[in-house]
């Protein structure tokens, strides 16, 4: 998952890219980009973003979000060996 986020500490909110489109010409379409699943479609953009955040908010009610490090493990070199026997 590719999850555009932008933590601002002081508040606690989380901010999600949104693609708006106009599928229709009475149709608006909002997207939070890289979280597949998750557009809605309303009649102006106001409202699909009013929709996409409830969305959000139920989604993320009994959630948290954490970053994971994960080292990755170092492999020798396969040409390593043969350098030492020369």
């Amino acid at each position: 998952m590719n999850l555009q986020l932008i933590n601002s500490p002081s508040n606690g909110k989380y901010s999600y890219q949104v693609l708006i489109e106009y599928p229709h010409e009475k149709q608006v379409k909002a997207s939070v980009l890289g979280w597949e699943g998750y557009q809605v479609l309303a009649d102006s953009k106001e409202e699909a973003l009013a929709k996409l955040k409830e969305l959000l908010t139920n989604r993320l009610e009994n959630t948290e979000i954490v970053s994971l490090e994960v080292e990755i493990p170092k492999k020798e070199h396969p040409w390593l060996k043969f350098a030492a026997n020369v």
